[in-house]
């Protein structure tokens, strides 16, 4: 009897950690790119060859429902760099200056 709830408190603690082991570490994998949209994919497009990103969209998750606060790229970046709207970060174009330093 002992033995039984023994194996049951492991089954359950297994059950609670989801499939994740102690030594697990959560990995994530973010493709940023101008101009690259979900048919740039294999997974979604069979015309489209990626062998290694399909391969970490079958052992992972993929998001099909994105959206960025602009779609100007330096802007949408430092969005999502700082976790903030445009409007407190109000990162704008890059000046000749900046850009030939």
């Amino acid at each position: 009897k002992k033995k039984k709830k023994k194996e049951e408190e492991k089954k359950q603690e297994q059950a609670n950690r989801n499939g994740m082991g102690d030594d697990d570490r959560l990995n994530i994998v973010l493709f940023y790119a101008d101009d690259w949209t979900m048919k740039a994919l294999g997974k979604l497009n069979p015309n489209v060859h990626t062998p290694n990103i399909d391969a970490m969209v079958d052992r992972g998750m993929l998001f099909t429902n994105n959206c960025v606060t602009t779609s100007v790229c330096w802007i949408s970046r430092a969005t999502l760099m700082t976790g903030t709207y445009y409007s407190r970060h109000l990162q704008g174009a890059p000046s000749q200056e900046s850009l030939f330093r």
